[in-house]
Formats: structure tokens, C-alpha cells, sequence
């Protein structure tokens, strides 16, 4: 399978700075400015557009994940609705003594804030109950939560058979 293209940067310009005009290659690519004036003309110019579009707040997603760029307000309605599950979420698994133990007050609210804000990222979906988070994310908060939970008690089975006639005899 051929290789994927990456853009529209000539294979002139691969290994050399961006930001740096090339004289020996101006003649070669075409778009190219062809004279250092042009060239900082052209900087200056793609550089006043990024800030005017930063400046209006699309140029950048600003902690909106993946398929978020233009939702803002989906995604604080998607995590404000999360962080109310969450909150009943860990009050439940408070009121059941769910949460491990903690020597320290503070490291018990610490751990709290942290189950908190982990059961959020993985409970947070939008409207058409797509995953806020990505799936990376949500798993990381898992950990968490197994890290501040008690384990769960160990299912013990009797396994003391000495030979395969013991075994059958067992299942009789």
C-alpha cells in the first residue's frame, strides 16, 4: 500500500526550519515567495490571521475533546449532568462503605474529591449519549476509582482432591 500524503509540503522543503526563507528552492516550488520580503510579508500575514482567529476563540479547542471544537455548550451540559451523578454516585458508595479506608481526615475528603471527579469522566455523555471522554481518559479514571475502592472479598473454594477418582466422587 502506498504511503499516505501529509499535507502539501513539498518534499523540497522536508528536514529544513518553516520559518526560515529558502533562496535555492524559491525557484523550484511554485507559491513559494520568491524574495525574502515576500517571505516575511507572507509570516506576517499567516501570523495576524492566527491571531485573529485565536482571538475569536475557534482557532483552538481549549480542553474540549475530540469531536467537542464548536460544542461548548454541549460538553458543560454533558460534565454538569455528569457531576451530579457523580456526587450520588460517591454518597452512595460512601453510605455503603464501598470507599477505602484512609488513615488521615483529609486523605478520606481527598480521596472523595478524586472518586468524585473520576466517576464523572467516566459517566459523562452528551445528548445523543456519545462518551464525552475518550476512551484512554475513561480508563484511566477507572484505575482511579479501583485505586480509592475496597476489593471485593475473595469467593474461596474447597480443592482438596488428592486423586481424579476423589474429583468424580465429589461431582456424584
Amino acid at each position: 500500500m502506498a504511503e499516505r500524503k501529509r499535507g502539501r509540503r513539498s518534499p523540497l522543503l522536508a528536514g529544513r526550519p518553516s520559518n526560515v526563507w529558502h533562496a535555492d528552492i524559491a525557484p523550484l516550488i511554485r507559491g513559494y515567495p520568491k524574495t525574502q520580503e515576500a517571505f516575511d510579508k507572507l509570516q506576517a500575514r499567516c501570523r495576524a490571521q492566527v491571531l485573529l482567529v485565536n482571538g475569536a476563540g475557534k482557532g483552538t479547542r481549549r480542553g474540549g475533546p475530540d469531536g467537542f471544537a464548536h460544542r461548548k455548550g454541549d460538553l458543560e451540559e454533558a460534565r454538569s449532568a455528569a457531576r451530579v451523578v457523580a456526587r450520588r454516585t460517591v454518597k452512595y458508595m460512601k453510605e455503603h462503605d464501598m470507599i477505602a479506608p484512609s488513615s488521615k481526615a483529609s486523605d478520606a475528603d481527598r480521596a472523595e474529591i478524586a472518586l468524585e471527579a473520576a466517576v464523572e469522566i467516566v459517566v459523562a455523555t452528551d445528548n445523543a449519549g456519545v462518551y464525552v471522554n475518550s476512551s484512554r481518559d475513561r480508563q484511566a479514571a477507572l484505575k482511579t476509582i479501583l485505586e480509592f475502592t475496597k476489593a471485593k472479598p475473595a469467593a474461596t473454594q474447597n480443592v482438596n482432591l488428592s486423586t481424579a477418582e476423589a474429583f468424580l466422587a465429589s461431582l456424584a
